[in-house]
């Protein structure tokens, strides 16, 4: 202990406690990245903390499972002419039991791999994905209408279909399997 400041009133005293995650109860905390520990004493009349030195691993990621992240949900409607019966010329790029399966169609979720993305890397990701996720549901390689692009002069991702009308399910929490932390869906912060 080294003693910072002394008056007739009162001393203050430096007191250094250094936590590693290695002094985490594995067994509840058995991830290093989000433990709680108990101070081997207790503290009183704190003035102030001070954060000396902190070591992040270069693998932590962004975008993680942990982190409750890397899930997107959506819907695709395909473009149709309205009116009350739908035939077989109603949809305009589809045949109809192309475009019938794609109104039945559940709802997509798409999962990102796990990482720290540029913004034009994870348009690019999402893109793919979200092509790739009609096309397995479709049962083919021809759908290709996502186009996620990357605008630099805003700093905004993009989504586009110029062929179907789509949707961002954004209401509802995704679901993260073996996710220790609890649900960050209802937080205002800390996404």
């Amino acid at each position: 202990m080294n003693t910072i400041q002394t008056n007739s009133n009162y001393v203050v005293f430096k007191k250094i406690l250094s936590v590693h995650s290695e002094d985490r109860d594995i067994t509840k905390w058995p991830n290093s990245n989000y433990f709680e520990i108990t101070a081997p004493v207790e503290y009183k009349n704190v003035v102030g903390l001070r954060l000396i030195d902190v070591e992040i691993p270069p693998s932590y990621y962004v975008y993680s499972n942990m982190n409750q992240n890397i899930k997107l949900s959506f819907n695709v409607i395909p473009l149709h002419t309205l009116g009350t019966n739908m035939s077989v010329t109603t949809f305009e790029n589809y045949t109809y039991e192309v475009g019938m399966k794609l109104l039945q169609s559940p709802v997509f979720t798409i999962t990102i791999t796990e990482g720290s993305y540029t913004p034009e890397q994870m348009a690019t990701e999402l893109n793919t994905l979200m092509n790739k996720e009609v096309c397995k549901y479709m049962g083919s390689d021809d759908f290709n209408h996502f186009i996620i692009e990357y605008n630099p002069i805003n700093s905004k991702i993009i989504f586009k279909n110029n062929t179907d009308n789509f949707k961002l399910l954004f209401k509802s929490p995704e679901q993260y399997e073996h996710c220790l932390t609890p649900s960050y869906f209802e937080n205002y912060t800390n996404w």
